[in-house]
């Protein structure tokens, strides 16, 4: 599978578990689905970070991009660090709103841009590639874990 395939592949799962957090009753439950979107947070943000992002390090103009990138990555972070400590259930949902609006933004910059930069200056075979390293990345995360 293409790299493309599988970033989007991820989006969309959080794309998911968004809806499926704002649709589930209570409290218990909507902290279930907290946890699959933090670890899905967390490996994905190590992929990109570690394997996708390293790609535009030349491109002074992509660069800009990455970082801005990479802020984002550290804002979710620090936006689940303070959910974690939330006492208050009324805390915990308006956390979690910013933490799904952060992570919305995130994904609209990467598919509008990053992406169709990586169309344009990739083959199928190089993106087909980076899908086997984000793959072995994957499995490395989950072992560690």
């Amino acid at each position: 599978m293409n790299a493309l395939d599988l970033l989007k592949a991820d989006h969309q799962k959080m794309r998911d578990l968004f809806v499926a957090f704002r649709e589930s009753a209570g409290i218990p439950e909507k902290k279930e689905f907290f946890e699959k979107i933090r670890r899905e947070v967390e490996m994905h943000a190590n992929v990109e970070e570690t394997v996708f992002y390293p790609l535009f390090n030349d491109d002074e103009e992509l660069a800009e991009l990455v970082a801005e990138a990479l802020e984002d990555h550290q804002e979710m972070r620090d936006i689940i660090d303070e959910i974690l400590d939330a006492e208050e259930d009324e805390d915990f949902i308006d956390l979690m709103d910013e933490l799904i609006d952060t992570i919305e933004r995130h994904v609209e910059v990467e598919e509008d841009e990053l992406f169709l930069e990586l169309v344009e200056s990739m083959t199928p075979t190089e993106l087909d590639e980076l899908g086997r390293r984000i793959l072995e990345t994957k499995d490395e995360i989950s072992e560690a874990a």
